[in-house]
């Protein structure tokens, strides 16, 4: 995928050497949400793998061990100044479920630092000795959780898009190294983000036109249908309608040529009466009134009725 104009630029501005974000090896004149996120820190004890978590809405996400506390404080402290160096935009969270962001090229963009914990074999405590020995230890943990040293700074990256979100301490590179890298991802994200939505909207456009196309073909084809129906409809009460003139024409007929007597007591009405019921269902011909034509009342209960 071609790379988006305004990362292009992000990356010649990051690979300058002058922009590069430096970690001071002492916190200088701290960022407001740096000193206060070590004020949390400070305030917080330790979960049951060891660490310190800041997790307030109006703070960023951080967990780590206590001996990690100074220098993912330095680290924030060196983002937060590149940000502002960058015209990026710190919004703090106001609600439980609102977190801190930072808006880059419009867009909100979340990230956390955490520290890694590391798993050894559980050592027994005094206490858990003692109980041991009176036969009161019922359950041991198997391990032991402990901070491990390695900090990782997590961006909410989109999982589809492909761009790197993780930066983590390695062997030939520290996260204060990667820094950079997380100011151009960010500009990343935000770029991806903002043409993704326009794919989404056009994507809506069309998925909205073909919808509109398949409907209209849906009504045209419902309607021929009930069209169909209603042809048949008709033609099948025209024959009915034939069907009954031709056995009222049969019916004069043999009163006319035998003179027999019919179950019919007056024929000539009965004619009229007949040839009026085959022009109320014959389709081509003005349906004469009937009784038929009301709908029957209901039989009232006793109460309904005064």
């Amino acid at each position: 995928m071609e790379e988006f104009e305004a990362v292009k630029a992000q990356r010649a501005f990051e690979e300058d050497e002058e922009n590069r974000v430096i970690v001071p090896e002492t916190l200088i004149r701290p960022h407001p949400i740096t000193a206060a996120t070590r004020k949390a820190l400070q305030a917080a004890k330790p979960d049951d793998y060891g660490m310190l978590k800041c997790a307030a809405p109006e703070l960023f996400y951080l967990r780590l061990g206590p001996n990690s506390v100074n220098r993912a404080l330095r680290i924030l402290d060196a983002l937060l100044k590149a940000f502002d160096a960058r015209s990026f935009k710190v919004v703090c969270g106001v609600h439980e479920r609102e977190r801190t962001r930072v808006v880059v090229n419009g867009e909100d963009i979340t990230f956390s630092i955490e520290e890694t914990a590391q798993r050894q074999a559980h050592r027994l405590t005094e206490e858990e000795k003692k109980r041991q020995k009176e036969g009161t230890l019922y359950y041991v943990h198997t391990y032991d959780y402990i901070p491990g040293g390695t900090l990782t700074l997590k961006l909410d990256t989109p999982y589809s898009s492909g761009i790197t979100g993780t930066f983590t301490d390695r062997a030939r590179q520290s996260l204060e190294q990667k820094l950079n890298g997380v100011m151009l991802s960010m500009v990343h994200v935000a770029e991806w983000r903002k043409e993704e939505r326009r794919r989404q909207e056009e994507k809506g456009r069309r998925l909205e036109a073909e919808n509109a196309r398949r409907a209209e073909i849906r009504r045209r084809h419902a309607e021929e249908a009930a069209r169909v129906k209603q042809l048949q409809k008709d033609a099948d009460a025209w024959n009915a309608a034939e069907a009954l003139r031709r056995y009222i024409t049969a019916v004069e007929a043999q009163v006319n040529l035998s003179g027999a007597e019919m179950p019919i007591k007056d024929v000539p009405r009965w004619v009229r009466w007949a040839r009026e019921q085959a022009d109320r269902i014959d389709p081509l011909k003005k349906s004469p009134p009937s009784i038929l034509d009301e709908k029957p009342p209901e039989l009232l209960n006793g109460w309904q009725f005064e």
